[in-house]
């Protein structure tokens, strides 16, 4: 059996421009846009928001590497909530996507980043860590630990489109 180098290591603010492009990769790939020309705005949206939350700690990235070469990126937001009996430290982290490049996929890597982000939470202090599994994902996830969350969630999608 093949012995292949998988690393992770978290982004810093020199590694914007790959979060963004891995991002938006993510987003093409798995919920296609019907208008292809938001991608100009959505790129600029999210390029100032990581700028300003990986300084402050709001958005912890991840890189992941097979054989040297860079194959994933994760995200994960960090939310300050009031405390509740399920959150005493009042903190969340919500993973928001962990993409890897298709020819890379099926190696490991998603685990080890779910992993990361576990390690990450238990270091500090956050209560709760929240994401959205979809099918390629979702043994990776309950594997790590996820199940189904204890209350309904409901969503209003487009309050603030203009």
């Amino acid at each position: 059996m093949d012995q292949h180098e998988l690393k992770i290591r978290f982004a810093t603010p020199s590694d914007l421009e790959t979060l963004v492009d891995l991002r938006i990769r993510f987003l093409n790939e798995f919920m296609p846009p019907s208008d292809q020309s938001k991608e100009t705005i959505l790129r600029e949206n999210m390029t100032r928001y990581m700028q300003k939350a990986l300084e402050t700690g709001e958005y912890v990235g991840l890189l992941g590497f097979y054989d040297g070469e860079l194959a994933s990126a994760g995200g994960m937001v960090v939310w300050n909530l009031p405390s509740s009996y399920r959150m005493l430290n009042g903190r969340k982290g919500y993973i928001l996507s962990i993409y890897t490049i298709p020819k890379y996929r099926r190696n490991g890597l998603c685990g080890k980043m779910i992993d990361e982000f576990v390690a990450y939470g238990k270091s500090h202090g956050i209560d709760t860590l929240h994401l959205h599994a979809g099918a390629m994902g979702d043994k990776i996830y309950r594997k790590a630990g996820f199940g189904e969350p204890h209350e309904p969630e409901l969503v209003i999608y487009g309050v603030g489109d203009a």
